[in-house]
């Protein structure tokens, strides 16, 4: 075969990631439905749900089966590509000399022609179609990673919300039990209606933060009816009332940058990529020599002008064939086929190149994702020692500004403070799991929910059925 032989291009990853500490190990995944290690059935029966009904997944899946017949072709093309049963019949009426004279023609035959495969184009063709098919897997994987990755980001928002709805809630309580303490000192005479409206209005503006948070809160649940393909209703069912954010596992198991390069179903596709187009090179050299074919032709032709007879086409007299070889070659071509070849070769080393990058920005991706991991928690845990300590200087405030011993000044900033800290906790309880999701999505893992399942859903594969014959092609 002519053309070029596939090699994957050199990529040394790093030999291991940058940001290591103790919840984060190199031990590779024994398995990788990481959200069931969140312990979070809703989450689960969400991500079950969408990929069994996704839309954008499903059309994945059907380029899949396209990729499958059009293998199908260029396999086929390897064998005789013309093997025709040829057929007619035809009434004839002269001119000259005589223009009443009419007779009738039949003829019956079969050609065959096959261009042999001297230059490998056919079986460079078959490679293409091979790499383009696992190439189109390794897509429907990597949108099945993206659609995993993408409905637990969007649950983890939404329970984020909920718990930012819950504790400004519960902020506006203490607020307003501390609006009701300056309205009875004010009325005893004891305080000005200076605290009294600063009270107010620190209630208002913690109230009014609560309908952003509502609406953000439906917009997150709209976008998983989309991504899951579920009515609102149905999705309520599961979501059911609010509850905690999901938490990080014990042991967050992220391998090594060897395991990723396995693993990513990106890194895949843009090697096949390259992989077919290195074929399509070959494919465009043959063009340049001569093409070999074999041709043959078989049949019988009657008429019954004169003493012929229609009657009797199929008698030994009435057969005739040809048989040989041919031989085509496109001379004088002016650079065309010289510069097809340049083309596709050039097409070939971009994919090569992008290979390369494809690869350098997944591990920028996991170190990324692991440095957002990390320093989360750590904000985390400083966050949750202020909201402890702004929680207590919240009750000294408020009972020495009831005994007269401080100023309401200090209640207000208590208040203040403490809502600010406690919606911050919430948000970088959330940021820690989103930063956990997008970090096994860049590892690669949530594709493996396919094994052992197939590429489009039974209801689809029945219609395809129904309308047209695909034989084997649409069974996993």
């Amino acid at each position: 075969m002519v053309g070029p032989n596939y090699r994957r291009p050199c990529v040394c990853p790093p030999p291991s990631w940058e940001e290591e500490n103790q919840e984060v190990s190199e031990r590779a995944p024994s398995e990788f439905a990481w959200w069931e290690a969140l312990n979070d059935q809703a989450l689960n029966q969400l991500i079950y749900i969408g990929y069994n009904q996704n839309i954008p997944l499903t059309i994945a899946g059907l380029r899949v089966m396209q990729a499958r017949a059009q293998l199908g072709i260029a396999i086929g093309n390897f064998f005789p590509q013309q093997q025709q049963f040829i057929g007619d019949y035809s009434t004839n009426r002269t001119a000259f000399p005589d223009p009443d004279i009419y007779f009738n023609d039949l003829s019956l035959g079969f050609d065959v022609a096959w261009e042999i495969d001297i230059w490998g184009k056919f079986r460079r063709g078959i490679q293409s179609a091979g790499a383009s098919l696992c190439a189109q897997i390794a897509s429907y994987d990597d949108t099945s990673l993206s659609l995993v990755a993408e409905i637990a980001r969007t649950y983890i928002i939404m329970r984020t919300l909920e718990k930012r709805i819950f504790y400004a809630k519960k902020n506006a309580d203490i607020q307003q039990n501390a609006l009701e303490i300056t309205q009875v000192l004010y009325e005893e005479g004891e305080q000005s209606g200076l605290d009294q409206e600063q009270a107010l209005a620190l209630l208002r503006d913690t109230q009014a933060l609560i309908p952003n948070f509502e609406i953000s809160l439906q917009q997150a649940k709209y976008a998983l009816c989309v991504l899951l393909d579920l009515p609102y209703d149905s999705l309520q069912e599961i979501i059911g009332h609010p509850a905690e954010i999901p938490q990080v596992p014990l042991d967050v198991a992220v391998g090594v940058p060897l395991d990723m390069l396995r693993r990513r179903p990106d890194i895949r596709l843009a090697e096949f990529d390259a992989m077919a187009q290195c074929a399509n090179v070959g494919v465009a050299q043959s063009a340049l020599y001569p093409s070999f074919s074999l041709i043959g032709s078989i049949g019988f032709t009657a008429t019954n002008d004169g003493a012929f007879s229609l009657a009797t086409p199929l008698k030994a007299s009435n057969l005739v064939y040809t048989v040989g070889p041919s031989i085509v070659w496109n001379l004088f071509n002016y650079g065309r086929l010289v510069n097809k070849v340049r083309v596709e070769d050039a097409i070939y080393e971009q994919l090569l190149m992008n290979y390369r990058n494809v690869v350098l920005t997944a591990v920028n991706e996991v170190e990324s994702a692991l440095v957002a991991l990390i320093k989360f928690q750590r904000e985390a845990e400083l966050l949750e020692q202020s909201v402890d300590a702004q929680q207590r200087s919240l009750e000294i405030s408020l009972v020495q500004y009831t005994e007269g011993f401080a100023s309401y000044q200090r209640v207000l900033d208590s208040t203040q403070s403490l809502t600010n800290e406690q919606d911050q906790f919430v948000q970088a309880q959330g940021d820690i799991m989103t930063s956990l999701v997008a970090l096994y999505k860049a590892l690669g893992g949530g594709w493996e929910i396919r094994c052992g399942g197939g590429f489009i859903p039974s209801e689809v594969k029945n219609e395809m059925q129904e309308r047209t014959n695909w034989g084997s092609l649409i069974c996993e």
